[in-house]
């Protein structure tokens, strides 16, 4: 999953990346996929290998973290997002309540769901795309 510092500067301009993203092409899917949008997020993949050999995804409706995808662990995906993005702006003792509130918010009571944002975020005097940013 990627996070903020994956958009930074010193990975966008990464020659590894920028080598990368020369071998994609982007397509528009046509009206199958425009019909389908927005009831899921219609998309394909086509992968060609060096040899010429394709592997292609076929057509996708709900993707992974699609709140409709049934093939995927929705749970799994949420609980390590909101760790990769909490860990950047709160202590881990924090971090650690706020989720367990949020993992059981079909059972919180009143006063757990009107604080459940309220928070003292750690503010970074580096953005994660500056040279001094450190973790």
């Amino acid at each position: 999953m990627l996070e903020p510092k994956d958009y930074g500067h010193q990975a966008l301009f990464n020659a590894a990346t920028r080598e990368l993203m020369t071998k994609c092409t982007f397509s528009h899917g046509g009206k199958a996929y425009d019909e389908k949008y927005p009831e899921g997020i219609p998309t394909s993949i086509s992968v060609t290998l060096k040899g010429g050999k394709k592997i292609e995804s076929g057509f996708v409706l709900f993707p992974s973290g699609h709140s409709r995808n049934t093939s995927s662990n929705l749970k799994d995906i949420l609980n390590y997002k909101n760790n990769l993005l909490g860990r950047l702006a709160l202590s881990e003792s924090d971090l650690k309540e706020k989720l367990a509130v949020l993992n059981s918010i079909e059972t919180a009571s009143n006063k757990d769901l009107q604080q459940i944002y309220e928070c003292k975020i750690n503010v970074r005097k580096y953005s994660v795309d500056e040279e001094k940013y450190v973790e």
